[in-house]
């Protein structure tokens, strides 16, 4: 009898066990869920032999840019142009598949949130842009991701009840030759269409930033360019002089300085930037993000 006791308590504990790791799961789903902290638009890349960049607005207008898998973007991180049909493959190799997100953000000038790929990476060939159709659900769920399952479902849900009539695509993507290579024109895209994916709450707040780097200007216009893509103002980019700059070996992370009208803002940038925050009283702006690290890892 007391055996038989023991082993129904031994049960009821590890059921309690069980529950209480389920609702820890869902709760760190929901905690750290892209989807749910987006106020206005989402921004997804979904990587295949059709690869699509999607900006999924809430209560505005949605758009796709069907990328061709010959066409050559800059990936940051010092990798120089790379095929897109390629990129997956670079990923796997470095084991790093937050490139997904850091060169399509570059090559399209804002936040860059979900990114889905094939668990099965292979090099991909065409030069005709892919038709922008809305991915299914077997692209959502079956797929590789930066996604939780809670942003899974999220996703799901805001793309069945899209509208692929209402759905913009973007199919002149401007293009410079470099050698036989077609390589996409960053600058020229940026002209035609910087703020088509913006965030009104962003523009609305009306937060200003500016930008401190050590050795590229390039890179810094470059985040410049993807921070005031999302509709948050850049109003400078300034070299750190030389007397206060880190030794090379001991370059640390970025850090953002806000004031404490600006935390929203501030909080979406260390999201996405992976910087250091901290509160302080800017005398130019209303956050100051000082480079650091972010100078090798967007090169």
């Amino acid at each position: 009898m007391t055996s038989s006791k023991s082993k129904i308590k031994s049960s009821e504990l590890l059921l309690v066990f069980i529950i209480l790791l389920l609702l820890y799961v869902v709760y760190r789903n929901i905690t750290s869920s892209v989807v749910l902290t987006k106020k206005d638009r989402l921004n997804i890349v979904f990587y295949s032999a059709k690869t699509v960049y999607y900006s999924l607005g809430k209560n505005d207008v949605s758009y796709a840019i069907p990328f061709p898998a010959n066409m050559e973007i800059a990936v940051p991180g010092g990798y120089g142009n790379y095929r897109v049909g390629a990129i997956g493959k670079l990923a796997s190799l470095e084991k790093k598949p937050d490139i997904f997100r850091k060169a399509f953000s570059a090559a399209t000038g804002s936040f860059v949130d979900l990114y889905f790929y094939p668990r099965q990476i292979n090099i991909y060939y065409s030069d005709q842009s892919p038709p922008a159709v809305l991915p299914g659900w077997s692209d959502i769920f079956l797929n590789s991701s930066n996604a939780n399952f809670v942003d899974r479902l999220l996703t799901f849900w805001q793309i069945i009840h899209a509208d692929t009539n209402d759905l913009q695509q973007i199919t002149d993507l401007p293009t410079k030759s470099a050698g036989q290579e077609t390589v996409f024109d960053q600058d020229t895209f940026y002209k035609k269409y910087q703020g088509f994916f913006y965030k009104k709450t962003y523009r609305n707040l009306k937060d200003n930033v500016q930008i401190l780097y050590t050795k590229s200007y390039r890179t810094a216009l470059l985040l410049s360019n993807i921070i005031e893509g999302e509709g948050i103002r850049v109003v400078d980019i300034s070299q750190v002089p030389s007397t206060i700059r880190q030794p090379a070996d001991k370059v640390q992370s970025c850090l953002i300085t806000y004031n404490k009208n600006a935390l929203s803002v501030a909080d979406d940038l260390q999201k996405f930037f992976g910087c250091k925050k901290k509160e302080g009283k800017p005398d130019t702006s209303d956050i100051i993000i000082k480079l650091g690290i972010l100078e090798n890892e967007w090169q």
